[in-house]
């Protein structure tokens, strides 16, 4: 029967709730005038924020000081009188950074041999992230749009209506690992992004929602592939006057997993999905199938099958714990399915290359085997088939039996 996958908000954890909450960071500036000073101490404390244009936030606060400069004489004999000079920024210096400076206190002040250094709680507005992973170290992976070769689709479905599916089933594999933060590359959701980001930079917008623009993070990884082929389409053949109809529905992947920063290639593998024709021809002539849905659950096992290959690349299967006969392994979700098997080897090794200087792991033998019994979204329960049992310990790999 073929499934689709359907992501239910009920499903999120209470934790996906974003939020900008106002956070007080302690800096120090420096300068011949006491303006300058904290002109200084505003700059230093905005550059502790990530993804903002310090340069043009400082030339903001530079216009802001001066225009009041030049409407005030600046004496600064009396510190008190200095002081309550600068409070009176406060409310052009908020409307200067855009809500990204709600105010400041200058706690210190001093000046030694014609040099002024203030000690100023500089109060912020700070982005917190959706999504609780983010304090986890965790890697990101971008999915970039697979391409699809020249006369690769071959069959029933168009171009346009097959392109957004390994995208779909890729998506939801890695974000349902919770292995990874998963980075869309697509150019609809970047148009999404930027119609977004042009509401918040408006006059529309709160001042202190600003404070999520230019958030973007990059990838650790990237997944590119291509399709090398893709048959959705059907053979007669007639027997002694009958008519034997086949379907051909397959679909062949070349994938490659590539280092962001380095551009290395850690990975690229071929994968080759294809359905039987006595499902398929079950599922055409159900009333409530499209072939588009049939489609879909081709990709959705190439999908899980990249996945699994990348995650277990990456993040190797392994043994949270053990508590009296239950096992209980790293991941859950789609990764494992209960009744699958697995085997449980030594510790791994590793050796250098002698030619390359390569490390390379080298597993362990065979402990025991292992068969899931239970699933959840974050980890499995297994049970030992065969084997010794007492052998199976916390932090053992574990290797799907094939």
């Amino acid at each position: 029967m073929i499934k689709k996958t359907i992501l239910a908000l009920s499903l999120l954890p209470a934790v996906l709730f974003a939020q900008v909450t106002e956070v007080s960071k302690n800096v120090t500036g420096v300068g011949k005038t006491y303006d300058k000073a904290l002109k200084s101490a505003l700059v230093q404390a905005v550059s502790q924020v990530n993804g903002v244009d310090v340069s043009s936030i400082e030339q903001s606060i530079n216009k802001t000081f001066d225009a009041d400069i030049n409407a005030k004489t600046s004496d600064y004999g009396d510190l008190k009188a200095d002081v309550k000079l600068s409070k009176s920024y406060e409310s052009s210096i908020k409307t200067a950074t855009k809500g990204l400076i709600n105010g400041y206190d200058v706690i210190d002040s001093k000046e030694v041999d014609g040099v002024w250094q203030l000690t100023v709680v500089v109060k912020m507005s700070e982005y917190q992230s959706v999504d609780e992973r983010e304090k986890l170290k965790l890697y990101s992976i971008a999915l970039t749009p697979f391409h699809f070769m020249p006369g690769s689709i071959n069959g029933l479905i168009g171009l346009e209506q097959v392109k957004p599916m390994i995208q779909e089933a890729l998506q939801n594999q890695f974000v349902q690992s919770r292995k990874f933060n998963v980075v869309s590359r697509s150019a609809e959701d970047f148009g999404a992004y930027k119609d977004e980001m042009a509401v918040l930079e408006s006059g529309h917008a709160k001042p202190a929602e600003k404070a999520r623009i230019k958030q973007l993070i990059g990838a650790d990884f990237m997944v590119v592939g291509d399709i090398a082929s893709f048959d959705f389409y059907q053979t007669k053949k007639e027997f002694y006057g009958e008519d034997f109809k086949t379907w051909h529905v397959g679909l062949v992947i070349n994938y490659r997993v590539i280092e962001t920063a380095t551009m290395a290639i850690k990975w690229s593998d071929s994968v080759k999905v294809y359905l039987p024709s006595s499902d398929v021809a079950k599922e055409i002539n159900s009333e409530n199938t499209a072939v588009n849905a049939i489609a879909q659950s081709l990709f959705d096992k190439a999908g899980q099958q990249i996945a699994n290959e990348v995650i277990g690349l990456i993040y190797p299967l392994t043994i949270l714990t053990v508590q009296g006969g239950d096992i209980y392994l790293n991941q859950g979700g789609d990764r494992v399915q209960v009744g699958q098997k697995f085997e449980v080897r030594g510790k791994v090794d590793t050796v250098i290359d002698p030619s390359t200087g390569e490390h390379i792991p080298i597993q362990g033998k065979k402990l025991a085997e292992l068969e899931v019994m239970s699933v959840t979204p974050k980890y499995a329960i297994a049970k030992v088939l065969s084997g010794q049992a007492n052998t199976v310990v916390r932090g053992l790999q574990v290797y799907p039996i094939k």
